[in-house]
């Protein structure tokens, strides 16, 4: 079953995300048609559909006007209220490519990811 852009706008891919919601079903289309030429081989499975959506997703929040910038990109570090300030280990993960860290910048690029890593822990090569 291929995935459409009306099932990315929804419930559980992206239905209160502004960017996602404003796009129209033919851009989204071509968001869904980029995805698929970077979601090849055969370890995909029954994760095809909701990495599609994902990764989708992904580019259409990077194309918006805010580029991604409103979904915050990696764990909190350090709080701070008045002069009391806390601060965590990150915990941060290095990504071993620029497409990668690219994923990394939205909340639908980290959902892909973690599919990917599922799909086909061996590896994963985009053409």
């Amino acid at each position: 079953m291929a995935i459409i852009w009306v099932q990315v706008q929804a419930a559980p891919y992206a239905p209160n995300d502004a960017a996602i919601q404003a796009t129209s079903d033919s851009d989204g289309a071509a968001y869904i048609a980029a995805a698929l030429l970077e979601i090849v081989g055969d370890c995909w499975g029954d994760l095809k559909d909701p990495a599609t959506a994902w990764l989708a997703a992904h580019k259409a929040k990077n194309a918006s006007t805010d580029g991604g910038s409103s979904s915050a990109s990696g764990p909190v570090t350090s709080q701070s209220v008045g002069s009391v300030s806390k601060s965590y280990a990150s915990g941060s993960v290095n990504y071993s490519t620029a497409e990668d860290s690219d994923l990394a910048s939205t909340q639908f690029g980290r959902n892909f990811l973690r599919l990917r890593a599922l799909a086909c822990p061996e590896g994963f090569m985009a053409v």
